[in-house]
């Protein structure tokens, strides 16, 4: 029993132009991993900052901007309940509002990674 092929129907012909409609979907797909620029210590509460990056929204922005990233520490996935995300004019910044390292003044920002449909401006 042979399988039927499918009935695709694409509405162009254009080989070009099909290129660049996977090449479109792909880049909106396409997830960021960014290591912080600098971090802050502000008690045990860090503040990452990503500068110079944005946001790269779908169409309508319906969600909060912590739904648009997630923060690894030292290669754990933080809940994302610990974090605000704010994005200002040139930068992201990342506010955690619980502890999460037991001596905090030994953490690099090599400690954390970001990843995220964030791009340079």
């Amino acid at each position: 029993m042979s399988r039927e092929r499918p009935n695709i129907i694409t509405p162009f012909n254009d080989r070009q132009r099909f290129k660049d409609l996977i090449q479109e979907v792909i880049n909106d797909t396409t997830i960021f991993t960014h290591i912080p620029d600098s971090i802050s210590l502000n008690g045990d509460l860090f503040t990452l900052v990503l500068q110079n990056k944005k946001f790269v929204f779908e169409e309508i922005k319906v969600d909060i901007e912590s739904d648009y990233v997630d923060v690894y520490f030292q290669g754990l996935k933080v809940s994302n309940n610990i974090y605000s995300v704010t994005e200002g004019e040139l930068n992201i910044e990342i506010t955690f509002t619980e502890g999460i390292a037991s001596i905090p003044e030994l953490i690099t920002v090599d400690s954390f990674s970001v990843k995220g449909k964030i791009v340079d401006r």
